[in-house]
């Protein structure tokens, strides 16, 4: 009974190490046959969908679809993706403190310290900049045009009116009807006002320079 039952123990090992071979050996045939292919496809798919789905909102909130490429941060001023000498291109001075940057933009007419920070997204102003503007009659917190929900870096996550400013200028250049929201309730890095991203880019094309701590614009009306 026990030699019965040993080699049927044993013919259970050999079957099933055979199964595993067998499989080994058709997920590796999909792997290194249909797998590319089927990634490439889905990866397609993706791009596709996630490009249909960004034009059908980018039409129904009628805003402007945004070269990610308009914003490179470099150390070496040689791996520019544009002319840094042609007439059209701006620099800015940046001030470094701590490794962050700070740059001074005109707010309504009044020049402002603003951390530049490329994770934000619009300009987020803190009640310090609100008062300020508010005595200098530029500012009136009671036009908020709605509310966003801001999700700072510690994972806090406030709610913050929003406002329209009327004009941000940088370099000599002026745009007009700025959206920004502001936190009443603190949050902001080092409690200091942000200026973002996508208002960078309403500039032109940006490059920020590490090397000598300079913003490096190059004026949409150029390209």
């Amino acid at each position: 009974m026990g030699y019965g039952y040993s080699y049927k123990r044993s013919k259970l090992k050999i079957f099933l190490i055979v199964i595993a071979i067998i499989l080994v050996v058709c997920l590796s045939f999909i792997i290194v046959v249909g797998g590319p292919a089927a990634i490439d496809k889905s990866v397609e798919k993706l791009t596709e969908y996630k490009d249909s789905t960004y034009n059908k909102v980018t039409k129904v909130l009628g805003i402007q679809k945004t070269n990610a490429d308009t914003l490179t941060v470099i150390n070496d001023i040689s791996k520019s993706p544009f002319d840094i000498n042609d007439k059209d291109v701006i620099k800015v001075k940046l001030e470094m403190v701590d490794n962050m940057m700070y740059i001074r933009p005109k707010i309504n007419g009044i020049e402002m310290r603003f951390l530049l920070d490329t994770g934000c997204y619009d300009i987020h102003l803190t009640p310090v900049e609100v008062f300020f503007m508010e005595h200098q009659g530029i500012f009136n917190s009671k036009t908020a045009v709605g509310i966003e929900k801001r999700i700072y870096a510690d994972g806090k996550e406030h709610e913050c009116p929003t406002y329209i400013l009327n004009s941000v200028e940088l370099g000599g250049i002026k745009i007009d009807s700025v959206k920004c929201t502001v936190d009443y309730n603190g949050g902001s890095s080092n409690d200091s006002p942000l200026l973002g991203q996508k208002v960078l880019r309403q500039f032109g094309d940006i490059i920020i320079n590490y090397s000598d701590s300079t913003l490096i614009i190059k004026k949409k009306n150029s390209r």
